[in-house]
């Protein structure tokens, strides 16, 4: 009966991951945390969230084992966790995140319970076992490495076109979309920002001109909620905000594009374009038409991919 509620579990935490804005946010967090924040992915929750089921999962496994054998250790599998890494590094996860599978794990930790059993009932040395954990090991940082070092960084190949500009749209009357007044930003005894005054109306497009280090990064960071600003006050159509995250912006209409690509390398197209804003339909999301619009907009914007799944 375990055997077939773990393997509820996994159905569920593959569904969780391929089809749900959560499962997004996993691997966006797991691939490149600073990014995923950039972007809207509230990473520090996702992580809690994992540790919480994790927890849940230790619990659920430790009672069933004591209702299965009416005896059970605390200490059970404590100094293990570099074993249950392996597990997953041989199910296909990557050691630095980003990339895998329930299945795969599940599968890993099957094969690694085989071979840890296989080498007992064969009566060999159990020091092959320790052999056995120090070759994966090494043969997944050598995986990681090669993953690493092959991964394109560049923007993905495609064919360019030059895009049609739309028309800017009016927007509310006298009220600018953004403005700050008297802003300031310091890091410690550092200032960064100083008095900074901007009103951004709808169909304005701003330019902000400075040398290198004055500023112009953390003043866009501020907008984007990526900062919260030392003094002064922020607006958005009128009304005091105070971000804490630039997922609070992204809510209010605040998107930002950073000078270093904020995407996650290992993850498609089209789940990088989406990330932290994605279409859902119910309580999974809506793949199809995210993958249309990825496609159209790109297009748009003079981009044709040959297929939005690629990394």
């Amino acid at each position: 009966v375990l055997l077939q509620v773990l393997i509820v579990f996994v159905i569920i935490a593959t569904w969780i991951l391929l089809r749900t804005r959560v499962g997004n946010w996993i691997f966006a967090a797991g691939g490149n945390p600073v990014s995923a924040r950039a972007v809207g992915v509230p990473v520090a929750r996702v992580k809690i969230g994992l540790f919480m089921a994790v927890g849940f999962m230790a619990w659920f496994v430790g009672m069933h084992t004591l209702f299965l054998f009416n005896t059970i250790q605390s200490a059970q599998g404590i100094g293990n966790e570099f074993v249950y890494i392996i597990a997953a590094v041989v199910g296909g996860c990557l050691l630095t995140g980003g990339y895998g599978s329930a299945i795969g794990a599940a599968i890993g930790a099957l094969i690694f319970g085989m071979v840890n059993q296989g080498i007992v009932y064969a009566g060999w040395n159990p020091d092959w076992f320790q052999f056995f954990v120090g070759a994966l090991l090494l043969g997944a940082i050598l995986l990681n490495t090669y993953i690493d070092m092959s991964t394109p960084q560049d923007a993905p190949a495609g064919k360019h076109h030059a895009p049609e500009v739309p028309q800017a749209g009016n927007g509310r009357s006298g009220v600018p979309l953004v403005r700050l007044v008297n802003a300031g930003k310091r890091y410690g005894a550092v200032i960064a920002l100083h008095d900074i005054n901007m009103e951004v109306s709808a169909g304005e497009v701003t330019c902000v001109l400075g040398d290198n280090g004055a500023g112009k990064s953390t003043l866009i960071k501020i907008i984007a909620g990526l900062h919260q600003p030392s003094s002064g006050t922020y607006e958005v159509e009128g009304t005091p905000v105070h971000f804490s995250s630039p997922r609070e912006a992204l809510e209010r209409g605040i998107a930002t594009v950073y000078q270093d690509l904020a995407v996650v390398s290992l993850m498609p197209v089209w789940r990088n374009f989406f990330l932290g804003n994605e279409v859902r339909k119910g309580p999974r999301m809506d793949i199809g038409a995210m993958k249309k619009m990825c496609k159209d907009e790109l297009l748009a914007m003079g981009i044709d991919l040959r297929d939005v799944d690629q990394p």
